[in-house]
């Protein structure tokens, strides 16, 4: 910039080229001040969008030196988001941990990451019109209330007898309600686990020499088999079910993450859907180490346990009420 200096006092007749020059300097000083302005701008946007904690973005992801702007769909972790791994529910009405967490304020997403495909319903079809053959039936996942609902819209009224005359015991309230829905009265819901259900069950049938009807899925526990032969009790399983991960699943998860954001936590409902949400952990996309993980069941964290992915809550049972809990204990 240049500065013009006086070298004699100005008299009236110079007054207008003083006043000339005294326009000029102001403007050199304003247009000065403004391009350091704008560089101060560049510099702390240039430091925001290459900073290794990036809104929305996992450290391991974070982009170098260099790096362009932000997606627009990126987010950062909405601390009311909460995933349900889990199917959603059919056209009996919407889901009770999704219902309860909403009415708590909190946003829930289903995503389903398992497929269902169920077999032998002939079979078990054959064995629910024998109910005097059995001493009870036993419930230990919705999928397989969901089988017996099957059966049942496959034949006519006169060909299966009321399932009210059923001793009927069941894990959950979930699974509680859609035995309901068929005429069932189950026992046992609070009970929150097949080994504590097993307890319930040789209390209320060790002095019955009938067999126990047990519709299950390919990926059954063994506890509640084994303890029922280790008292003596015949167990008649009829697998109505089996158990596949959707291929899908990572498409479904990444399409929630750039809709919702980031959720604050993932909630698994089953050790085979642990198993089926691995490969997206592992994904490098996935901001994993933002999320909290709760299981549901004591099988369940054992999966999570097992593939060491990180607890920071458990639901003794499966109920909408524990869930809540374990979640607002969190946020």
């Amino acid at each position: 910039m240049c500065i013009h200096t006086l070298t004699s006092e100005p008299t009236f007749a110079d007054g207008g080229e003083v006043f000339r020059l005294i326009l000029h300097v102001g403007h050199r000083l304003l247009v000065h001040v403004h391009e350091v302005s704008d560089n101060v701008v560049n510099m702390e946007q240039s430091s925001i969008c290459c900073s290794s904690e990036n809104p929305g973005t996992s450290t391991a992801d974070a982009q170098p030196q260099g790096c362009g702007p932000l997606p627009q769909n990126t987010k950062n972790t909405d601390f009311r988001l909460i995933l349900l791994l889990k199917s959603a529910k059919g056209d009996e009405g919407e889901d009770p941990y999704q219902k309860l967490l909403t009415e708590a304020g909190i946003k829930a997403v289903l995503c389903s990451v398992l497929n269902f495909d169920f077999l032998n319903l002939d079979f078990y079809g054959t064995q629910l019109s024998r109910p005097d053959e059995f001493s009870a039936i036993v419930f230990t996942s919705q999928q397989a209330v969901k089988a017996t609902k099957m059966v049942l819209e496959s034949v006519s009224g006169e060909e299966m007898q009321s399932f009210e005359n059923w001793t009927c015991y069941v894990v959950g309230q979930a699974t509680a309600t859609e035995a309901q829905r068929l005429g069932f009265r189950p026992q046992g819901e609070e009970s929150g686990s097949s080994d504590a259900l097993s307890e319930i069950i040789l209390k209320d049938l060790s002095h019955h020499n009938r067999p126990i009807l047990y519709p299950c899925g390919n990926l059954k526990r063994d506890t509640l088999p084994r303890k029922m032969k280790e008292n003596g009790i015949d167990l008649q399983e009829v697998t109505v079910y089996q158990t596949i991960p959707r291929v899908d699943m990572e498409t479904q998860i990444r399409d929630i993450v750039r809709k919702e954001g980031t959720p604050s936590h993932m909630v698994f409902f089953s050790p085979s859907g642990v198993e089926a949400i691995l490969p997206v952990l592992h994904s490098s996309w996935f901001p994993k180490d933002q999320i909290k993980y709760i299981s549901i069941g004591r099988t369940t964290s054992q999966a999570m346990t097992k593939h060491r992915v990180p607890i920071t809550g458990v639901c003794s049972k499966p109920d909408p009420q524990c869930l809540l809990d374990a979640v607002l204990r969190e946020i």
